[in-house]
């Protein structure tokens, strides 16, 4: 009896688009800042939970065990945040080819996203003392990565 490993209470996504309108007229600044496409994502995840084991085995299942009294699934990891942003241009070359530019970033903000905690408490069914690591990430997920792209159509 306990939380399900999947068990997330919160998942909020966000998007949205902004493009500028395309020159009316044929005057340089109306052509600078005409057809640029500016769009986001925002996504933020509650933190999953975890199982709480110790160095021992469970001669039984042959698995790690729960300490005494720790119900299944109750530790608690670490929420998601990370905010994507993508810049584009598009520009005519001729009336049937178009080239389109873009600048893309994702976890823009840089953000620490951790992965699992260590979930080891300590050695034993009845630990005296607890890992100094236990709860502590075991690594991140990706940091800011930026990429820059052509693509043609025509």
């Amino acid at each position: 009896r306990g939380l399900s490993d999947n068990d997330q209470r919160h998942r909020l996504t966000l998007s949205g688009q902004l493009q500028s309108p395309r020159a009316r007229s044929g005057g340089l600044l109306g052509r600078v800042i005409s057809d640029w496409n500016f769009s986001t994502i925002f996504t933020y995840s509650s933190a999953y939970p975890f199982n709480i084991l110790v160095g021992g085995v469970n001669t039984i299942q042959g698995t790690a065990a729960r300490p005494a009294g720790v119900g299944r699934n109750t530790g608690v990891g670490f929420n998601l945040a990370t905010v994507d942003v993508r810049i584009s241009r598009n520009i005519s070359i001729t009336e049937r080819w178009k080239l389109e530019t873009m600048a893309e970033a994702f976890n823009f903000l840089n953000r620490t996203n951790y992965l699992n905690p260590n979930v080891n408490f300590g050695a034993g069914v009845f630990p005296s003392s607890p890992l100094s690591t236990f709860g502590k990430p075991q690594g991140a997920f990706d940091p800011r990565q930026i990429q820059f792209g052509l693509r043609l159509d025509f």
